[in-house]
């Protein structure tokens, strides 16, 4: 697959990211879904944490299925509710919390998705990036089918069921996993999405800047994580950090 045919755009401010994103936004002719991620490195693939190669195993599927049994028999004691979850509802809260799933993380908020980008210090590529997908029929509507059986890459809009998915507008993509090469394919890697993905591109020396704008905004560790770490987190970058 051709890496440009997805667009790649180079930000250099704040401000021209919001301008860039609203030029890009009115080419869609409505009826879209929006969605964005941020990525702390720039040449990081639109794959879910479980297809990094620390997580490689013989066979995804069978070991995912154990591991979100194992999540429900034990988190019942933290939420009563989550033994009548689905199993959608479940490897989302999963997710949420650092389990590697098959799910990756997006949102409808592009301003969330540029905070995600900056949030870590670390950096080694010197660039970061947001990404942008439009679509529509990819959206799963339908939850009884099977989460770890999807031909197709798919959308996956969660219940509210943690207050992070909630303020995070977070929806998800359940990614294409090829059974016989076992393998999960990246979303730029597809021929049906590449050509409605856009990649916005930072400079790491942009971060303070942008995290600064973000915060003035209400976009910051405890507006997105709204528990006492997240709180903790957001003092430490207020009073230390900023």
């Amino acid at each position: 697959m051709n890496k440009d045919t997805y667009t790649e755009i180079e930000i250099d401010s704040f401000d021209q990211f919001v301008s860039k994103l609203n030029k890009l936004v009115v080419k869609d002719k409505g009826g879209f879904v929006r969605l964005y991620r941020g990525h702390q490195e720039s040449n990081w693939k639109l794959l879910p944490k479980i297809a990094r190669t620390e997580f490689h195993i013989e066979n995804f599927t069978k070991k995912e299925n154990e591991i979100i049994k194992e999540f429900k028999r034990m988190a019942v004691h933290h939420n009563i509710s989550i033994k009548d979850y689905s199993n959608w509802d479940l490897i989302a809260i999963a997710q949420h919390h650092g389990l590697p799933t098959r799910l990756l993380d997006w949102t409808l908020n592009p301003l969330v998705a540029l905070w995600f980008a900056f949030r870590s210090e670390s950096n080694e590529t010197g660039e970061r990036c947001v990404w942008g997908f439009i679509s529509d029929d990819e959206i799963l509507c339908d939850d009884s089918k099977d989460v770890f059986d999807q031909s197709t890459t798919v959308i996956f809009r969660p219940n509210h069921v943690t207050s992070r998915i909630t303020v995070q507008n977070g929806w998800f993509t359940n990614h294409l996993y090829l059974k016989e090469e076992n393998k999960f394919v990246p979303l730029e890697n597809q021929t049906i999405y590449t050509k409605r993905l856009a990649k916005f591109k930072f400079k790491n020396e942009h971060r303070t800047e942008i995290l600064r704008f973000l915060d003035v905004l209400g976009i910051n560790h405890y507006t997105l994580f709204p528990d006492l770490d997240g709180l903790a987190s957001y003092i430490e970058w207020k009073n230390y950090k900023r």
